[in-house]
């Protein structure tokens, strides 16, 4: 399928040359060239029996796709998903998202991604509506324009929206930002459970002044907002769901098709600071009393690695679990809270070993903070190597009067 005649004609000088090419489709209607709109029509008989021929060849268990992991840890490694595992996750996720026909949803992560993938597959199955964006440059307009009820982001696209609030707060006139910084510490304190009349009222206030703002600018319809693949800090979790976006944070990887566990969006669902609840068919278990590995058995685990054989045998326990290299607990009864990377807690000089990434969470709360890496393999001390938010520190300084500071910001 092509855009345009210019697209057209190129693929048509190939088209020979590529015996599995059959037809040409364009998206412009153009005379004697096949419409889009020609793949809308009533199937026909043979076309049923051509599908039902290609169903009965393929096993549950047969090879479906290969992705390739990042390989933070070494070279990337194939995973190898087979036709089981991806449908059992897209059934599991299904059962936990009111997503349906009547749902609007949009796309931008990128799909070379099993998140992205799996996320694009289950919306397919509901019959929502699935709307690409042009550029993650464009994403606001194309909010304002598509007006999505549902879509996924990892952490950093959360933590920018909330720079850029803090960003804009700068040139507000010192009422409304009094307003906007008492808003965001009402919405940072949104509780889990059932809200008290004196909260319910400040958060009201807040609503009208600040957050419905908020929520013009993403098109009004959010009714809830996917998280994956890195950890969201709890406290911004509260304020956009106290904004009305309701952020629900999953947990998964490439190697369990990708999703193991996933905060509900029905009340008493779900807890800030945990990747939720284990989807339904999946079972995790600790490697430790309280706190250890995640180990992860269910339909959605991997066939292995592509060509790796001692890859494969160094995360697949005979009893079926996957070692997943994340260090976690089971917290609030049923909630899985992730602790660190078991990769990348480290031994000091003196022999006490250090998890970074709860070190890391807590600095980057603080809104002069944009980035932070805690360092200390083989030393006798930790170092935290940390980017400023350059645009907030001036604005602090100007407000202490510390304009010798300014000069080397």
């Amino acid at each position: 399928m092509v855009q345009n005649r210019e697209l057209y004609q190129k693929v048509q000088q190939i088209q020979s040359s590529v015996l599995s090419l059959k037809q040409i489709y364009t998206l412009e209607r153009l005379p004697d060239v096949a419409h889009w709109t020609a793949l809308s029509q009533e199937p026909t008989a043979r076309n049923l029996l051509d599908i039902q021929s290609l169903k009965a060849a393929i096993h549950e268990d047969d090879l479906a796709t290969i992705v390739y992991t990042s390989g933070t840890t070494g070279e990337p490694k194939g995973v190898m998903l087979s036709h089981k595992n991806i449908v059992s996750n897209i059934k599991a996720t299904i059962a936990l998202v009111p997503i349906n026909c009547d749902k609007i949803t949009i796309s931008f992560l990128p799909l070379s991604h099993i998140f992205e993938r799996m996320v694009t597959y289950t919306y397919l199955a509901t019959g929502a509506s699935l709307y690409y964006i042009q550029h993650i440059e464009t994403l606001l307009d194309d909010l304002q324009r598509i007006r999505p009820h549902y879509f996924t982001v990892v952490p950093r696209l959360v933590e920018r929206a909330y720079d850029t609030i803090l960003e804009r707060a700068t040139t507000l006139s010192p009422l409304r930002k009094k307003i906007l910084f008492w808003s965001i510490k009402v919405g940072k304190q949104y509780p889990e459970r059932r809200l008290n009349f004196g909260y319910w009222c400040k958060l009201q206030l807040a609503t009208v002044l600040v957050f419905n703002r908020w929520r013009a600018m993403a098109g009004w319809r959010v009714e809830g907002i996917i998280v994956g693949a890195a950890s969201l800090a709890p406290e911004l979790g509260r304020l956009f769901t106290a904004a009305g976006f309701n952020l629900r944070e999953g947990y998964g990887l490439t190697e369990t098709s990708p999703v193991i566990a996933f905060n509900r969006f029905e009340p008493g669902g779900y807890r800030f600071g945990t990747v939720g609840i284990a989807v339904p068919s999946v079972e995790i278990k600790i490697d430790g009393e309280e706190e250890g590995e995640i180990l992860v058995k269910g339909p959605n685990v991997m066939l292995g690695y592509y060509n790796k054989p001692d890859d494969t045998q160094a995360v697949l326990l005979p009893e079926g679990w996957l070692r997943t290299g994340d260090v976690g607990k089971i917290v609030h009864r049923h909630f899985l809270q992730i602790t660190d990377r078991k990769k990348d807690i480290f031994k000091t000089s003196s022999g006490k070993y250090v998890a970074p990434q709860p070190i890391e969470a807590l600095l980057k709360t603080s809104p002069y903070i944009a980035q932070s890496m805690i360092v200390g393999f083989q030393r006798p001390y930790i170092t935290a190597l940390i980017v400023p938010h350059f645009t907030l520190l001036k604005q602090w300084c100007e407000e202490i009067g510390c304009i010798g500071l300014l000069r080397h910001i």
